[in-house]
């Protein structure tokens, strides 16, 4: 019934996330995440407006994977916040 008070590790920005990847590869990451997130929320994420929770992390993670990309994501920061909603 209640939201969690305990804050958690949230990645905040996107910025510098393309920087190793081949283009070809990036241009196919990049469509998936417009497709299932929407251009606008997906630049939200990308820009640190919004926060990436745990589960949306290891949805990117996922994707990289699926596209051949093994190493790590690069987020800009991580911060701590609460879950809202």
């Amino acid at each position: 019934m209640f939201l969690s008070d305990e804050k958690i590790v949230m990645a905040k920005g996107m910025v510098h996330f393309y920087d190793e990847m081949p283009r070809r590869m990036e241009e196919r990451v990049k469509g998936t995440f417009i497709a299932h997130f929407g251009r606008t929320i997906y630049y939200e994420y990308r820009n640190g407006k919004r926060l990436l929770t745990p589960e949306l992390q290891a949805y990117v993670k996922q994707v990289c994977l699926d596209h051949g990309w093994t190493q790590e994501p690069q987020y800009d920061e991580f911060v701590k916040d609460y879950v809202w909603g």
